[in-house]
């Protein structure tokens, strides 16, 4: 084989390769898409629903979003910044510090 067949036979075989790799990313992204025309379709058929604007179904979600809102406040830590707190300079290097009184 010559140099030329063997250069043109590499060229080929990579060639070939980024062929597959692209068939491959563009699989991806067909199924992605499809996924996402679906759930497009999903959701505009929720939307279209009277049942969304319902008071009770409503009331509901606010229920469930004031629950949640309060679990979280729980979680949150017990320590704040109190409102004396102020910028002082470092010493050894004259940058900015936040001087924090904290609260328990």
């Amino acid at each position: 084989m010559s140099d030329r067949a063997r250069a043109e036979r590499q060229s080929f075989d990579e060639l070939q390769l980024l062929v597959g790799l692209l068939a491959e990313e563009l699989a991806a992204f067909r199924v992605r898409a499809l996924g996402a025309e679906q759930k497009l379709r999903q959701m505009t058929k929720e939307a279209a629903s009277p049942s969304l604007f319902d008071a009770g179904t409503l009331q509901e979600k606010l229920g469930a979003l004031e629950a949640e809102n309060g679990e979280m406040r729980e979680r949150r830590p017990a320590r704040r910044i109190a409102r004396g707190a102020c910028w002082t300079e470092c010493a050894s290097c004259g940058s900015k510090l936040l001087q924090q009184k904290l609260q328990l």
